[in-house]
């Protein structure tokens, strides 16, 4: 998605499950992780690189900790990757203990971690919820404000518990069926700007930027 700017707020509705992290179902050796890393690290700046680095990640913890974080210290730094990089810094403060210096480290990756969140909404397809949303949606809503979702009554909070570079929706997720959560938050550019939005989630994504519905 590639918006010519972003000059108000972006809208990201996300229907989300409980799911644990992604790990290994079979024993991995060691060497075919570091095999994996190594590949990514001879061209970090290819997106060949950062596609290895991603299917390496859930299998990292065959690794000893003192090689795993020498490897994502090594990728961290490698020069002509932003993407990669920022990854691999992710991934380090992620298995760090925390407090100041952590907590700096994140904010200087410039990942957005302050959401307003609503929900749970009741409908159940994601994209008719975001469609009805966005027509109820007078300005910017503040924490606090009543939201009506499929005349449900819901309040706007703010949510930014999470682990670094990220926040967390599982309070307005249900436990025992799908859930539809509303995520917002602003970004203000001075001049048009070309735009990357990369979202992850366990379920479907609705994706609306200034308003504007931008895709599934």
């Amino acid at each position: 998605m590639h918006p010519p700017s972003l000059s108000r707020l972006a809208l990201l509705t996300l229907l989300l499950g409980l799911a644990a992290p992604a790990r290994a179902e079979l024993p991995i050796p060691a060497s075919e992780v570091e095999a994996a890393l190594a590949e990514a690290a001879r061209a970090p700046a290819t997106a060949v690189a950062y596609a290895r680095f991603l299917s390496a990640l859930p299998v990292t913890d065959a690794l000893p900790p003192a090689d795993r974080a020498r490897w994502l210290e090594r990728l961290r730094d490698a020069r002509g990757a932003p993407l990669l990089s920022a990854r691999a810094e992710l991934e380090l403060l992620d298995h760090a203990p925390d407090g100041p210096e952590v907590a700096a480290r994140a904010a200087a990756l410039g990942f957005l971690t302050r959401w307003r969140v609503v929900g749970p909404d009741p409908t159940s397809d994601v994209v008719e919820a975001q469609r009805d949303l966005l027509a109820a949606l007078a300005g910017s809503p503040e924490p606090g404000q009543r939201m009506p979702l499929a005349g449900q009554e819901r309040i706007w909070a703010v949510t930014t518990e999470g682990p670094p570079g990220a926040v967390s929706a599982e309070p307005w997720v249900l436990r025992d069926a799908p859930t539809i959560v509303h995520l917002l938050t602003e970004v203000w550019c001075p001049r048009g700007e070309t735009v990357f939005l990369r979202v992850g989630a366990t379920g479907d994504v609705a994706v609306a930027v200034d308003g504007q519905a931008a895709g599934v």
